[in-house]
């Protein structure tokens, strides 16, 4: 990129469809980066991976978590005195009627073979140590006493850690739990879990499962209506699994797949438009709805991600929505009140859930790995403020202004054309970072996907490649 205007007219030349445009199209309200936004489940992460590989803790260091979440899926059965997770299958047995007992026996299994010793919050510690990360604990409140949960809260505040709150169970209104929990059961598990918590620290946020809104069902409805009314929690707990392929769907996972279009690249713009009627409608849609409901309590998403699924696990679309869904938290007044986010998962040895992976002993890191070390530079910085202009159907700009200048603009173009963006002010100094390709379905391992990262002077234009995501940094004095 040594000639900014010569590669702009080479492309020029090889594609069809060029937008020239400039920042003075559909602009939106600004608002200020919440760097609570940007953590990560950690469930599986101790099993699978090993903290003391410099690799990966570097890995995740690169990535700059400002939250992690403990013990993560798990949350509901561990326990601090066990080894690893601390988790007793029997109980597992009793409370989930799921698939969790068998990957609970698998997990056991693999920990067994690797001789695991310790408790998994050991490993967690020395993590978030390095990090400087916050933390929110994942508190089993059906076979554990509050008082364990206190210990847990002074261990890490022993380490210096700084906990952020508290959540009160997971996924307990899921038809898994339904033969034993119901809303009352929850309710008065929940109360009783916060009562002693607040008791020992009065100033903990703590959070409470609400149910999906999404399903239309009977149990959900009754669940909700019976929780609007307390006043024991701070914000309620919602997970958020954006599903874009066709099949039956559960908990966040695609049991079974429906495949669609005569191609992929058609089967992936499919998805792509469905993607794009979900941040525009379908998930404003689902948060006013809480908000009706819950009288606007502060909203936890303490997992996210797209659907888990074989298909767009590992893809430039799931690069692509992840980078998209943190940028439309950050900037839309409607996800306002969404105030803390952990993103499923940070490490394990999934596909289309983990961001860094291990595979058969070998350490690798998915599309998601560079998305978010890509936008993870944004959320060190609380003064930032954020506003968003949006260039066509599927192309946006998100601009970065801190003190009346402008530090970053972010550019996620979901079009398979190119975008010539004209900027208002020359950029003297810039750093251009692009991570794209040709196809949506692209993923990584195969050379089909391209990182690149540029000094530019005197930036006044600048092309946007297809499928890609490009941060443009001032480096302006």
């Amino acid at each position: 990129m040594k000639d900014i205007f010569a590669i702009i007219m080479k492309a020029m030349k090889r594609f069809v469809m060029i937008s020239f445009v400039g920042f003075c199209n559909l602009a939106f309200p600004q608002s200020h980066i919440n760097a609570n936004i940007f953590g990560f489940s950690t469930n599986t992460t101790f099993t699978f991976h090993d903290i003391n590989d410099s690799i990966f803790r570097n890995k995740v260091d690169s990535l700059s978590p400002k939250v992690l979440r403990f013990p993560g899926g798990f949350g509901n059965f561990y326990h601090l005195s066990g080894i690893g997770y601390g988790v007793i299958e029997e109980e597992v047995v009793k409370y989930h009627k799921g698939k969790l007992p068998k990957r609970v026996n698998g997990i056991k299994s693999y920990e067994n073979r690797n001789n695991i010793k310790e408790n998994y919050i050991e490993d967690f510690i020395v993590l978030a140590s390095k990090i400087k990360s916050k933390v929110i604990v994942d508190a089993n409140i059906i076979t554990s006493e509050p008082e364990e949960t206190i210990r847990i809260i002074e261990k890490l505040q022993e380490n210096n850690i700084e906990v952020i709150g508290v959540e009160l169970g997971s996924e307990l209104s899921n038809r898994s739990y339904m033969h034993l929990i119901d809303g009352e059961k929850y309710i008065e598990l929940a109360k009783n879990h916060a009562e002693v918590l607040k008791r020992y620290f009065p100033n903990l946020k703590l959070g409470a499962v609400a149910a999906p809104v999404t399903r239309n069902q009977i149990r959900h409805d009754n669940w909700n209506k019976l929780l609007k009314d307390e006043d024991f929690y701070d914000a309620i707990i919602i997970h958020s699994y954006a599903k874009v392929t066709q099949g039956k769907d559960k908990y966040g996972k695609m049991e079974n797949e429906i495949l669609e279009g005569k191609t992929k690249k058609e089967a992936f713009s499919l998805y792509r438009d469905r993607i794009i009627k979900y941040f525009n409608y379908s998930y404003p849609d689902e948060i006013k709805k809480n908000n009706e409901i819950f009288s606007n309590k502060p909203i936890w998403i303490t997992e996210w991600n797209l659907q888990m699924s074989k298909i767009t696990g590992n893809t430039l679309f799931q690069a692509i929505y992840v980078t998209n869904f943190l940028l439309e938290i950050s900037v839309s007044e409607q996800l306002s009140n969404i105030e803390l986010m952990t993103f499923h998962n940070l490490a394990g040895r999934d596909v289309s859930g983990s961001v860094i992976e291990n595979s058969n002993g070998k350490l690798k890191t998915h599309t998601t790995f560079l998305a978010m070390h890509l936008i993870s530079e944004i959320f060190n910085d609380d003064e930032l403020e954020i506003s968003k202009r949006e260039l066509n159907n599927f192309c946006y700009i998100y601009t970065f202004v801190k003190n009346e200048d402008v530090k970053y603009y972010y550019i996620v173009n979901w079009s398979e054309d190119s975008q010539i963006i004209n900027l208002k002010k020359s950029i003297e100094k810039s750093n251009i970072v692009e991570y794209y390709g040709s196809e949506l379905y692209y993923s990584t391992g195969e050379d089909q996907l391209h990182y690149s990262n540029n000094q530019v002077d005197n930036l006044t234009k600048i092309l946007i490649k297809p499928y890609s995501i490009t941060l443009i940094k001032s480096e302006d004095d």
